[in-house]
């Protein structure tokens, strides 16, 4: 699905499964804040990762910040995280 969720405290995670009830939801960071039933929503973008040089030589965690305490990462676009794989050959 690649929808991305934003919980009531900022938090944000990946949804699973969509059901008209309940969300299923993977959250990649910390989910101190997170209660069962707790509303949430969308936000306009789906799955996807900052890209450009600020990257190069730098180790991430899983929600996109580095693992050296320098601030933001200068990105030069976005890209989704999963796309159709290239066609190769005739």
């Amino acid at each position: 699905m690649n929808e991305l969720l934003k919980f009531e405290d900022g938090t944000l995670g990946l949804a699973l499964n969509l059901e008209e009830r309940e969300i299923g939801a993977v959250v990649p960071g910390e989910f101190s804040g997170i209660e069962e039933g707790q509303p949430s929503r969308v936000p306009v973008r789906s799955l996807s990762v900052g890209v450009g040089e600020g990257y190069l030589g730098l180790r991430c965690r899983p929600a996109r910040q580095p693992d050296r305490r320098l601030g933001e990462i200068e990105t030069s676009g976005r890209r989704a995280l999963e796309l159709q794989a290239p066609r190769h050959g005739p």
